[in-house]
């Protein structure tokens, strides 16, 4: 069970999002970032709410599977402002991905564009190998605009 509950840890920590979420801030019992993180007697972290649902029911630790020696929690205040530090770093490249994102012209966007240039040298066929991805081996000349 501790092998596939490790297992199991691994693969929620390696399969995060753009900026992988560091393991440390996933608690163990629920796989999630954790908000109120709290140290237990076994020296791991976990989501306070959870740990302590986990020690109504039970004296072990449950990622070693020992007896803990006490039931007591301490507040990881380190921990809570690293996560929330780095979910504040999220959201600023997130919002700046947005922002970037916005700047760009979007792809349906009409362009226009004016060729200018001697006759017969394949302005047309350049425009419809662009605007329709062919090409057109026969030349046909053009009077005036093309479109």
């Amino acid at each position: 069970c501790r092998r596939l509950f490790r297992l199991l840890l691994a693969m929620a920590a390696s399969s995060a999002s753009t900026s992988a979420v560091p393991p440390s801030f996933v608690c163990p019992l629920t796989l999630e970032i954790m908000r109120d993180p709290a140290t237990a007697a076994d020296g791991h972290s976990y989501e306070r709410k959870d740990i302590e649902k986990w020690l109504r029911t039970s004296d072990l630790s449950p990622l070693t599977g020992e007896p803990l020696p006490h039931k007591q929690l301490t507040r990881s205040h380190a921990l809570r402002n690293a996560i929330e530090e780095f979910q504040a770093g999220q959201r600023d490249r997130a919002k700046e991905e947005q922002r970037r994102q916005a700047r760009m012209p979007a792809a349906h966007s009409g362009v226009k564009v004016i060729l200018l240039g001697d006759s017969n040298v394949g302005k047309t066929s350049l425009l419809h190998r662009v605007k329709e991805g062919s090409f057109s081996e026969s030349a046909q000349p053009t009077i005036g605009c093309s479109f």
